[in-house]
């Protein structure tokens, strides 16, 4: 994802890996993973410069999500967003999480 076209300026790029390639990238160092990546990314832009910061989650290992992760379905609209963020049981269960 380049993050330019959403944050002009930005100079951002962001990857998602999952399955067996999430789970080897997870079991690098970040610097693995970061050279792993420019690998990839510099067999379609040869001229990809050193990236000046680097950052790598691995959710995989988190012993709270376990790999998972939440995003909005395509189309979905704010009103979508705030009927699944709405209490539940009378206002006595509520949601946590990365996108709530």
């Amino acid at each position: 994802v380049n993050l330019h076209r959403m944050i002009g300026g930005s100079n951002t790029l962001m990857a998602w890996t999952n399955g067996p390639q999430g789970t080897s990238y997870e079991l690098m160092t970040d610097e693995q993973a970061k050279r792993a990546a420019l690998s990839q990314l510099r067999k379609v832009y040869p001229s990809a410069p050193e990236p000046v910061a680097f950052h790598m989650t691995r959710h995989g290992q988190d012993p709270y999500s376990f790999g998972a992760y939440s995003t909005w379905k395509r189309g979905m609209a704010f009103a979508d967003w705030e009927e699944a963020h709405a209490p539940l049981g009378g206002g006595r269960i509520s949601f946590a999480g990365e996108a709530w």
